[in-house]
């Protein structure tokens, strides 16, 4: 918007600092400076017009576009209030030129100006523009060099056998004079070793996670959490113990003193990837549990995931929080699979078989795949959009390292959260992409289910271990297991839209059950 018959154009200043700002000294490196230089430019444009009405200012990385004062601007942009965006510099807005040219577009549309005060950038002309381009490309070439010579100054440390940065693992401290090099902490250091003693005995990191937790021991986290079969493993499989730093999967000779003799290390490598080997994968595919995915724990919320006994003999599902923690954390624990799955195939060889209530429950259930989808992808978006500020603090804590060194303490304290809260939010993030394809693909044949209804139990039977899980897959939308009951939902049949939940009482599951819904 152009000042027309005398009108002012109005100005918002942009300020930004971010986590390497507040630890350098740099010209413009606090909000309160960068909004000075920019008042400033301003009133020196007051002949042209211009007016000064506020100040948005933002504390996080200019990685990312996800920022609260950044957003604000945005929408007061949309709303056509305001005329010419001032910044002291390009990178404060943005320190990629794929998002700078997102934003541009945005004012571009509602006829807003973007300038630089101190470098002399107007986006009016194509000068500026030109300008604006390669200043962009600088600044996140940049920030890739840091990334860059970050992961060299990570792995020469490594080399050194020095500890590269980040919390110091469990069973270690700093050394207060010599920078990277670790020391035996006097109390975690003989929880280690008890650790390893544990695992040689029992076999189990979960066992081991159970003794270790009752004896009041607690993680190195900030909130000093409860030890999990995984953080066992972690620790029991670190050739940290052993004298070894690591980076980028290589390992090196490190300065450090060793926890574990060798010997012992390697033989607890060997019983884990036998406890490995009997329990992952091929195992469980190889036995076809064809509740997996859709059985649920009643008591504590938890997904039953399949558990084959060593021997294979025996069968079970087992709630994921005992199989995390210990049996004490849940009261249904595990069920034999076959006897679950049998139960869930008994029921639905009573349901009906009316072919106008079968059509409806197909035309539902897939409108229900198609919306599900969407839903996921909503849900997606959201995890990408909160990975963002996770992935933009790690880095600022890799440009810091690039400048200073170690990280400060309270810095140090937080990377390890933030580097599992990513994991954790990329893998969820892997399940919804995976569970979308599946979704986009699926859908219902009216004819199959019609037939497959009218005979179940002779089509069942004849049908392979892998084509009953997907038949089961494709009827059943839940099985929760309580304590004492069994609830199986079907997908929704007939006009009221509205799943059918049957509740059958546990152990004798076909013995005595009650229709809900």
């Amino acid at each position: 918007m152009s000042p027309v018959n005398g009108e002012k154009k109005r100005c918002y200043v942009y300020a930004r600092l971010s986590t390497e700002d507040q630890h350098r000294r740099a010209e413009y490196s606090s909000l309160e400076s960068q909004e000075k230089v920019c008042k400033a430019y301003i009133a020196s444009q007051e002949p042209n017009g211009w007016k000064y009405l506020t100040t948005i200012k933002d504390l996080s990385s200019g990685g990312s576009t996800d920022r609260p004062g950044l957003s604000e601007l945005l929408e007061h942009i949309k709303q056509n209030k305001v005329d010419v965006v001032v910044t002291t510099k390009m990178d404060r807005l943005t320190r990629n030129i794929k998002d700078f040219w997102t934003l541009y577009e945005v004012m571009q549309e509602h006829d807003c100006q973007f300038v630089c005060a101190t470098q002399e950038l107007n986006s009016t002309t194509a000068h500026g523009r030109f300008f604006i381009n390669i200043l962009m490309s600088f600044a996140e070439f940049e920030l890739e060099t840091i990334r860059e010579r970050t992961r060299a100054k990570m792995l020469s440390q490594a080399e050194e056998g020095l500890w590269h940065g980040g919390r110091s693992p469990f069973g270690y401290e700093r050394h207060k004079d010599r920078k990277g090099l670790l020391i035996p902490h006097k109390t975690e250091a003989a929880v280690v070793k008890k650790i390893f003693d544990l695992f040689v005995k029992l076999g189990s990191p979960a066992a081991v996670a159970k003794e270790i937790n009752g004896m009041g021991y607690r993680t190195k986290s900030k909130k000093k959490t409860k030890f999990s079969k995984w953080t066992i493993t972690y620790i029991l499989s670190n050739p940290l113990y052993i004298g070894k730093t690591t980076f980028g999967g290589q390992s090196f000779e490190g300065k450090h003193k060793a926890l574990i003799p060798v010997n012992r290390f390697n033989h607890v490598q060997k019983m884990l990837e036998k406890n490995k080997q009997t329990r992952t994968g091929p195992t469980q595919n190889k036995y076809n549990f064809r509740l997996r995915g859709i059985l649920k724990c009643g008591d504590c919320g938890s997904m039953m995931t399949p558990s084959p006994a060593k021997s294979g003999k025996y069968l079970y599902y087992r709630c994921t929080k005992v199989s995390k923690y210990s049996k004490d954390e849940c009261a249904v624990r595990k069920i034999g699979a076959r006897a679950i799955e049998d139960a869930v195939v008994n029921k639905l060889c009573e349901i009906g078989t009316d072919e106008a209530v079968i059509k409806e429950a197909v035309r539902k259930a897939n409108k229900a795949s198609v919306t599900n989808a969407k839903t996921r992808t909503k849900e997606l978006n959201g995890l990408r959009k909160e990975l963002k500020p996770v992935q933009d603090s790690i880095d600022n804590m890799i440009r810091y390292v690039e400048k200073h060194g170690d990280l400060p303490r309270a810095m140090s304290d937080r990377l390890p959260e933030l580097e599992t809260r990513k994991d954790q939010l990329e893998s969820q993030m892997q399940r919804l992409e995976f569970e979308i394809g599946q979704l986009k693909d699926y859908q219902i044949d009216t004819e199959l289910l019609t037939k497959t209804l009218r005979d179940f139990r002779a089509i069942y039977n004849e049908l392979n271990p892998e084509e009953q899980t997907r038949l089961l897959q494709l009827m059943v939308q839940q099985v929760v297991l309580g304590k004492d009951t069994l609830k199986i939902t079907v997908f929704p049949l007939g006009d009221s839209g509205k799943p059918l939940e049957y509740l059958l009482k546990h152990p004798e599951f076909a013995e005595s059950d009650k229709k809900r819904g």
